[in-house]
Parts: C-alpha cells; sequence; structure tokens
C-alpha cells in the first residue's frame, strides 16, 4: 500500500495525545478511508465508545 512514509509504520491506539494546530507540521503520509476507519473504531473501542463509532 502507498501511504507515502518510507518504512511500515503503526498508529499506537493506547497512545493518543491532542496536539494544537500550531504544533503539526507537514503532511508526512496518508491512510486511505478503509484503513482510516480501522483506526477510528480501535480508537473507540479503546476509548470505552465502541458503539458510537461511525
Amino acid at each position: 500500500m502507498e501511504n507515502g512514509l518510507r518504512a511500515p509504520s503503526q498508529v499506537m491506539i493506547d497512545k493518543a495525545v491532542s496536539v494544537p494546530r500550531t504544533r503539526v507540521g507537514t503532511v508526512i503520509g496518508h491512510l486511505d478511508d478503509a484503513l482510516m476507519l480501522t483506526v477510528s473504531r480501535a480508537l473507540s473501542s479503546f476509548l470505552g465508545l465502541d458503539g458510537l463509532a461511525v
């Protein structure tokens, strides 16, 4: 899958943090819609919001 990253990467659901927009740099990669949905559902589950995921 072409995502713009140089090496295989992981999303660490248990390490989510909020960051001010002013601290966010340039885009280094992207996820397709299906993979983003998988990440969103995993995060919702981790946070105990299972029934609210899209």
